[in-house]
C-alpha cells in the first residue's frame, strides 16, 4: 500500500505514473464518478505489478490546496464491502484490492485503492456505463502517457499477453511439481523462484550478523541453474570482481570461506562496519552492509523540541552504490569464465541488481560539503518507512564500468528522492562520484 511519503514523492516529481492514477473527489453514490474510478481500476489491474488509484487529487493541479475528500466522501470510500461491490460489478474476473487513507501534503485526506495485477487472465469490463465503460472492453494504462485507454499499441498488447502467459505457465509448473514432476533443460530448472529460495536461505544466515540499519544488494543473472559455477571458479570470480575506491573494498575477500554450494565472507574488524556476503554456484550474490551514521549538517534547522534524527551521508550512499554496481558489471564480465568455448561469443544473460535499505525509519539526509552546500542542508529530508526498496536495475551484457557508474548515479538519485530531496539529479551527484573515484 502506498505511504504518505511515497505519495509526497510522486507529487513532487511530477504526478501520475503508469502505476498511479489520480481522481478528483467524488461520492461512492455518484454512478458517473464511480464509472471513471472503475475504468482506472480495470486499467491498473492489467498492468504488471498492479498499482494505485488515488481519490481526492485533481490531476490538473495535484499539489494545490484544493485536494482531499470531504468527510462524507472519506467515510463512504472506507467501507470495503461497499467499494468492492460497486467496482466488481463491472469487472470480470473480480479485482483484488485493499483500501487505505493517506494524507495529502496540503493537509487533506485522500483514499488509495491498491489494485493487484490480474490473476490468471486479464480483466475485462462486464457492464456498460454510457460514455465511460463498454461491455467486453479491455482497458490498460498507456506506456506513452499515464492514462487509462481502450486502445492498446502492439507493444502494450504484447506485454499483456506475455504477462498472462507467464502467470499460466508458472501455475502449471507449480501444479506439475506438486504432482512429482521435475522440469529441467540443459541443467536449468524451469520451476520459478530458484533464486528466491537461495535468497531466503541467505537471509536466515545473515540476519544476526548485520543488525539494522543496513543496506542489502542482490545480484542475479539469467535463468536459474544450481551449478552454473564450480566452487574454485566461484571464488575466483568474486575475487577478480572486487572493487576498491577511496581506501575501501567491496566485497571484503580476506575473511572468505566456502560451503556446499556457496562462498561467503563477513567482517566487523577495526574501522569496518558489519558486512556479510554470500554467492552461490547459481551465480546469485547477496550482500548486507551496515549503514554509517553521519554528522548533522551545520545549518540544518529543526522544529522547536524536535530531537536530532539519525543521518545518512549523501557521499556514503553515492560511494556504496558506485561500488556495488561496478562490482555487478565486473561480476557479469566474469560470467565468461564458466561458459563453454562454443558459447563464449554469445551475448550472455542480463543481470538484475536489487538495492534495499532496512531500519531507516525517520532517518534524514546529511549533505555536508559534498553537494556544494557550505553547511549542508538547511531542511531535514526524512524517510518515514522502515524499508526502502529501489526499482530493480537491469544490467545488459557488455555493460561497461562507465555505464555502471552512470547507473549508480541514477539509483542514488532515486534513493534521495524517496527522502523528499527533489533536486537530487544524477548530474548534481556526478561531482561527488568523481571525487570518490579520484
Amino acid at each position: 500500500m502506498l505511504t504518505d511519503d511515497e505519495l509526497r514523492v510522486i507529487l513532487e516529481i511530477g504526478g501520475e505514473r503508469r502505476h498511479v492514477e489520480f481522481k478528483r473527489g467524488g461520492s461512492l453514490n455518484d454512478k458517473g464518478y464511480v464509472a471513471k474510478v472503475v475504468k482506472a481500476c480495470l486499467s491498473i489491474a492489467n498492468n504488471r505489478g498492479g498499482g494505485h488509484v488515488v481519490l481526492g487529487i485533481d490531476d490538473t493541479d495535484p499539489v494545490g490546496g484544493l485536494n482531499g475528500l470531504t468527510p462524507s466522501q472519506l467515510s463512504e470510500w472506507t467501507v470495503f464491502d461497499n467499494v468492492t461491490a460497486k467496482v466488481n460489478a463491472y469487472a470480470d474476473p473480480a479485482l483484488e484490492m485493499t483500501i487505505g487513507t493517506l494524507s495529502h501534503p496540503s493537509g487533506g485526506q485522500v483514499i488509495a485503492l491498491r489494485i493487484e495485477e490480474f490473476g490468471a487472465y486479464p480483466v475485462v469490463c462486464k457492464k456498460e456505463f454510457d460514455g465511460v465503460l463498454a461491455v467486453g472492453q479491455l482497458y490498460t494504462r498507456s506506456s506513452a502517457k499515464p492514462e487509462s485507454s481502450s486502445r492498446q499499441t502492439h507493444a502494450e498488447m504484447r506485454e499483456l499477453i506475455e504477462l498472462a502467459v507467464d502467470k499460466n505457465l508458472a501455475q502449471f509448473l507449480r501444479r506439475a511439481q506438486g504432482g512429482g514432476l521435475e522440469f529441467r533443460e540443459n541443467g536449468n530448472t524451469l520451476v520459478p523462484k530458484g533464486y528466491t529460495a537461495q535468497v531466503d536461505k541467505v537471509f536466515l544466515r545473515q540476519r544476526d550478523r548485520v543488525p539494522e540499519p543496513y543496506f542489502r544488494v542482490i545480484i542475479s543473472g539469467g535463468s536459474f541453474r544450481e551449478d552454473r559455477f564450480d566452487i574454485p571458479t566461484l571464488r575466483a570470480r568474486v575475487d577478480r570482481s572486487e572493487v576498491r575506491h577511496a581506501g575501501r573494498a567491496f566485497p571484503h575477500m580476506a575473511f572468505a570461506g566456502q560451503g556446499q554450494d556457496w562462498v561467503s565472507g563477513s567482517t566487523n574488524e577495526g574501522a569496518y562496519l558489519p558486512e556479510t556476503w554470500t554467492t552461490f554456484q547459481s551465480g546469485l550474490f547477496v550482500g548486507s552492509m551496515g549503514i554509517i551514521r553521519a554528522v548533522k549538517d551545520r545549518r540544518l534547522i529543526l522544529a522547536d523540541g524536535q530531537a536530532d534524527p539519525n543521518f545518512i551521508s549523501v557521499e556514503e550512499v553515492v560511494a556504496d552504490f558506485t561500488m556495488w554496481l561496478e562490482f555487478a558489471a565486473r561480476y557479469m564480465e566474469a560470467e565468461k569464465d564458466a561458459r563453454s568455448p562454443e558459447t563464449l561469443n554469445s551475448p550472455g544473460p542480463e543481470y538484475v541488481v536489487s538495492i534495499e535499505a532496512h531500519g531507516i525509519k525517520d532517518w534524514a539526509l546529511a549533505a555536508g560539503q559534498s553537494q556544494g552546500h557550505a553547511g549542508g542542508f538547511w531542511v531535514p529530508y526524512t524517510y518515514s518507512d522502515n524499508v526502502l526498496r529501489l526499482p530493480d536495475i537491469v544490467m545488459w551484457p557488455g555493460t561497461s564500468i562507465e555505464e555502471s557508474r552512470a547507473a549508480a548515479l541514477s539509483a542514488a538519485s532515486k534513493f534521495f528522492q524517496y527522502f523528499g530531496w527533489r533536486g537530487a539529479t544524477p548530474e548534481l551527484l556526478a561531482p561527488t562520484q568523481k571525487a570518490i573515484l579520484e
